[in-house]
């Protein structure tokens, strides 16, 4: 059996704490509650209104453009959107459908404010030559950089950012930019 300081017990202890430090913020008792749905502790069952984004790329031969709407009422995502590609002369275009994945967390960032961040993922478009996958995170989805809060469950939630495609390359002449925009609200 193995004792208090045993390997075994040392590991338990440091996956505690380790697990411990990303908990989701204490709550008080004035706040509403999360759901343990998508994340550990989501928000977004508050919130209904609009999050999108647009994926621009360009290169020598080739260009990208995906548009996608994710209307939200009570938390639920419904995905909208369309994706155009073009490769040496030869234009695909796709259509973004269905039901999205929608997460809105609050958290204490490295300097102990409180921020939020959004998280929104969506079905691949119809279309494209690949089947069309279901929304999860991880992939065909989209977040907010950690934004400032004013209170958990604050009841407006509305920005933008603007920034360089993550497959812009200046070596090879690709130039790309995405977009993010949100406006929900809760009751």
């Amino acid at each position: 059996m193995p004792t208090a300081g045993t390997p075994a017990r040392l590991a338990f202890v440091f996956a505690v704490a380790a697990l411990s430090s990303h908990l989701p913020i204490s709550l008080g008792a004035q706040d509403p509650p999360c759901q343990m749905k998508v994340v550990s502790c989501n928000y977004a069952h508050l919130y209904s209104g609009e999050f999108s984004w647009t994926n621009t790329l360009n290169g020598p031969s080739s260009q990208f453009h995906e548009q996608v709407t994710v209307s939200v009422k009570n938390g639920v995502a419904d995905c909208l959107g369309t994706v155009r590609e073009t490769s040496n002369g030869q234009t695909t275009s796709g259509k973004v459908s269905g039901p999205g994945l929608f997460a809105v967390e609050f958290e204490r960032d490295s300097a102990d404010k409180l921020v939020y961040r959004i998280t929104a993922a969506c079905p691949t478009a119809a279309g494209m030559g690949s089947p069309v996958q279901r929304a999860e995170l991880g992939h065909h989805d989209q977040e907010t950089y950690q934004q400032r809060a004013t209170a958990i469950a604050q009841k407006v939630l509305q920005g933008g950012s603007n920034y360089p495609a993550p497959e812009t390359d200046e070596v090879n002449h690709v130039t790309g930019t995405v977009q993010v925009a949100w406006n929900i609200t809760r009751p």
